[in-house]
């Protein structure tokens, strides 16, 4: 079905960006079916897999989806801008006409934009430190260290190499606890199971936190399939790994 909602953006880029310009009707029509088919991407991700939010087509090809998509919506909002500065110039002192230099520009500006916005999300997420003072706190929970990764979403943009890089940068950092939160993975088990392997939670049972060099593995999980608990990402691992801690 035609995703008339995720096309709002590119049928007002092919309205007020690409009719306008000086090109001849060919390109324009090139042009036009280009953005409507980028737009269409939700559309061609629920054909692959059944849900919009896991595209199963190679990941060259979803960095591109990715890049277009994004750049039709800054477009859009760039175009738009432009239209309400034409039209305040227009009311004030008359004229008003957006220069075909301002579109290209903005066109430039929103390709540049989006291509940094998907390179910045296929890294390796940077860390952040947060320090926590939780009054009344126990002695030996002081200096305690979480690492919280949170809505991972492994799938064909984040696979397993991916996921392993995270896992051996997790891993490095010493922490006491690392808790994974949110989505943990895009798609079903069965088109996962690959790239999922590296964050399978170490068995930790009998340890104590304050003596092991292992960080324990914690993951909340709620409404997920029942294979996914038994490939041993599951809240039973809380229980096995405890909560116990000493002063180091």
């Amino acid at each position: 079905m035609f995703h008339l909602m995720f096309s709002l953006p590119s049928l007002y880029v092919l309205a007020r960006f690409v009719l306008p310009l000086p090109w001849a009707t060919g390109a324009k029509v090139a042009l036009a079916i280009i953005l409507l088919v980028a737009a269409q991407y939700h559309l061609w991700s629920r054909l692959s897999s059944g849900s919009v939010f896991s595209p199963e087509f190679p990941r060259g090809l979803v960095f591109l989806f990715n890049w277009a998509f994004g750049a039709i919506l800054l477009l859009a909002l760039m175009q738009i801008a432009l239209d309400v500065t034409g039209l305040v110039v227009r009311l004030l002192r008359g004229g008003g006409a957006i220069p075909h230099g301002a579109r290209y520009a903005a066109a430039i500006a929103a390709m540049l934009l989006s291509g940094l916005g998907v390179y910045q999300a296929r890294r390796v997420p940077p860390l952040k430190d947060v320090e926590i003072a939780i009054p009344g706190l126990a002695p030996q929970f002081d200096g305690y260290t979480l690492l919280q990764l949170t809505d991972l979403h492994i799938s064909r943009l984040f696979p397993k190499e991916w996921t392993q890089a995270v896992v051996e940068r997790s891993s490095t950092l010493g922490v006491d606890l690392i808790v994974v939160t949110g989505d943990l993975i895009d798609g079903s088990l069965e088109a996962r199971r690959a790239d999922v392997e590296p964050a399978r939670p170490p068995t930790c049972k009998g340890r104590r936190l304050g003596h092991s060099r292992q960080p324990r593995v914690l993951l909340r999980l709620r409404g997920v399939d029942p294979s996914l608990r038994r490939h041993g990402t599951a809240r039973a691992r809380q229980r096995a790994c405890g909560l116990e801690a000493r002063r180091r």
